[in-house]
């Protein structure tokens, strides 16, 4: 993956989320989220594997990607890229063996976490940490899962160092969940993020590996 293509990416996945947003009306999730042709019941019912990312997996990566940052709640953007930039991406990470991973009920994405290294030759020992999860699987434990899968594989591989994320300050499930497992703040940011006009305080978190 070029340089710049990399970057984009970076500043894309910025703002995470994990499972369990916060409480409040501005977090309700929008049931229209839940898979196609698949009911609420059912996408919380079937059985879940949190397995690495593979090529196959792009299309249903993709329509998850979408869904949830349609909701305007969380992550940096309000649709996915094309797919045919995801495939990429998806490409680029399996073949460099960055730790991606995704919630697979053997048909669809359920969710991803991934901790991707940064671009820039001085911050290559960082690992930017991005998730999400949708509407209907959430408060299952999937974030969970998926965040302790992504930080067990860069463990075992070595390369990153620290692991850095950006997340809502309002979203207190997500917070006590990254302190949960090892994360620390580190930064506010005051108007971190807006959606539909309004602005959000995010805070900056890291982990040291």
């Amino acid at each position: 993956m070029e340089r710049g293509e990399r970057a984009f990416w970076q500043r894309w996945r910025r703002t995470t989320l994990n499972d369990q947003p916060g409480s409040g009306a501005a977090h309700e999730p929008d049931l229209q989220t839940v898979p196609v042709g698949r009911s609420l019941e059912n996408a919380r019912m079937a059985p879940v594997d949190i397995v690495p990312i593979r090529l196959a997996h792009a299309e249903a990566f993709h329509a998850c990607l979408d869904a949830v940052a349609k909701e305007s709640l969380m992550l940096g953007q309000h649709q996915a890229p094309p797919f045919a930039q995801v495939h990429a991406f998806v490409a680029s990470n399996v073949e460099a063996g960055h730790p991606q991973f995704v919630a697979w009920d053997g048909e669809r994405v359920l969710g991803w976490c991934d901790a991707l290294p940064q671009w820039a030759d001085g911050l290559r020992h960082r690992g930017q940490l991005g998730m999400g999860v949708l509407a209907a699987a959430r408060r299952q434990g999937l974030g969970e899962r998926l965040l302790r899968a992504t930080l067990d594989a860069a463990r075992r591989q070595g390369r990153l160092v620290r692991i850095d994320l950006e997340v809502r300050a309002d979203n207190g499930p997500a917070v006590r969940l990254y302190e949960r497992l090892g994360f620390a703040i580190e930064g506010r940011r005051a108007m971190g993020l807006c959606h539909r006009g309004v602005y959000f305080e995010t805070l900056e978190m890291g982990l040291i590996l």
